[in-house]
């Protein structure tokens, strides 16, 4: 009996033992985790980190980039410009007449560097075309419905990289007679 005590208990014992390696073998799996997502989680924060220093860098870049195409356009435009101001300072300032022809020469001068960077005049003006409500405006006499009728270009169209910056101004064609 004694042995069969002994046995019961020793295997209890064994048990309890292997049942409380087991709890501590799952407590360190358990710490270890713990501690990979911690580093996880700090390797987060750093990638983190570095990826707003690159966004920021690329904004600096962007930003530069655009400064500096936009410092060559008024550099081209500046001749011209100074040339608006004088015309301005010699019409208001000394009342002196200006001719309409170098007003506008100075102007085709700004169209023309305008378009070299890309915009486009869409349009020729006293054309007559179908009217399209995504391309034109209407700014004459005639209703708002107006289908297949015909019309004649004021002002042309004003387009940049694809977009309609301005659309047409157009009028209503009188009815043929």
């Amino acid at each position: 009996m004694l042995g069969f005590l002994k046995s019961l208990f020793c295997s209890t014992q064994v048990s309890t033992n292997a049942g409380a390696e087991r709890v501590l073998e799952l407590e360190a799996l358990v710490q270890s985790l713990k501690l990979d997502v911690a580093e996880g989680e700090k390797q987060i924060q750093i990638l983190k980190k570095e990826l707003q220093l690159v966004q920021n860098k690329q904004e600096r870049t962007i930003d530069s980039a655009v400064g500096s195409e936009i410092e060559s356009l008024i550099a081209d435009m500046a001749p011209a410009i100074a040339q608006i101001a004088t015309q301005h300072h010699l019409l208001n300032v000394e009342f002196k007449p200006l001719q309409a022809k170098d007003v506008i020469a100075v102007a085709m001068r700004l169209i023309g560097i305008l378009e070299e960077k890309g915009m486009i005049l869409d349009g020729t003006i006293g054309e007559n075309v179908g009217f399209d409500a995504n391309k034109h405006e209407l700014i004459g006499m005639g209703s708002s419905e107006q289908g297949a009728q015909m019309v004649v270009v004021r002002m042309p169209a004003v387009t940049f990289q694809g977009r309609v910056l301005k659309r047409m101004a157009v009028l209503a064609s009188p009815p043929s007679a």
